[in-house]
């Protein structure tokens, strides 16, 4: 209730980042855009299982997918910690500032992911149903609630315990570890919360397929369950943060 009561605050915040980090300089967009990229074509080129146009898609839409996650996990932790001294002067809701990382994060995937459209027209995928354009959006809501709430734990761990910031890392290599992003996602075994979203983005933009219900409830079910988890976490650091 406290971000939606003070949803201007986040936006702007997210702005300020974006435009800050990304948009004023031409190495932002070049690192917001063609280095995802770059590091596909180099994972293509190096992993033997993939072949073809397709595996192509599949494997950017896995990582940039894992990127959105990852990086939701490590710049969650610096969260508050880069915007203390303001945080400790100002009133605003805490949960502003990991929701502004978060928000920031996903609209760079958005951006990296502006080009797989444009791969149905060189018949290197297939073009989306109508239903699986619709279905897309609950999908990538799922996904932005998943990296909230890493985004939220992160933050929580970084208040409570500082010497946190050094495992997470460590935490975000799992991550990509127990992803389908080296291997494609069809035959990979569900080891994270990833991999249902990334299986569900493979149906839509790789083949156009409408992701069945069941498919929707694998992908948003443990995002949620992470979510809850970050929120305890994070809750926990707040209360520490404004004590100290």
């Amino acid at each position: 209730m406290n971000l939606f009561l003070h949803r201007a605050l986040v936006l702007a915040l997210s702005g300020a980042e974006l435009s800050h980090y990304t948009l004023r300089s031409a190495s932002g967009l070049v690192r917001t855009i063609l280095f995802p990229w770059a590091l596909a074509g180099l994972l293509y080129v190096l992993q033997p299982v993939w072949a073809g146009a397709l595996a192509l898609a599949d494997l950017a839409v896995s990582l940039f997918a894992f990127l959105f996650s990852a990086g939701a996990l490590i710049d969650g932790a610096r969260a508050v910690i880069d915007y203390e001294a303001w945080a400790r002067t100002v009133c605003l809701p805490l949960q502003a500032l990991p929701a502004a990382r978060t928000a920031v994060l996903y609209l760079k995937m958005q951006l990296c992911m502006l080009p797989l459209n444009l791969f149905p027209l060189f018949g290197w995928a297939a073009f989306p149903t109508f239903w699986a354009i619709v279905m897309l959006s609950p999908i990538m809501i799922s996904h932005f609630v998943f990296s909230f709430g890493l985004t939220l734990a992160a933050s929580g761990l970084s208040l409570l315990f500082p010497e946190a910031l050094r495992l997470l890392p460590g935490l975000g290599l799992l991550l990509f570890l127990g992803a389908p992003v080296l291997a494609p996602a069809a035959a990979f075994p569900c080891l994270t919360p990833l991999t249902p979203l990334i299986r569900a983005y493979r149906l839509i933009f790789c083949f156009g397929q409408t992701p069945s219900f069941a498919v929707l409830f694998k992908a948003a079910w443990p995002g949620l369950a992470v979510f809850m988890l970050g929120w305890l976490i994070f809750a926990a650091g707040r209360r520490r943060f404004f004590r100290a």
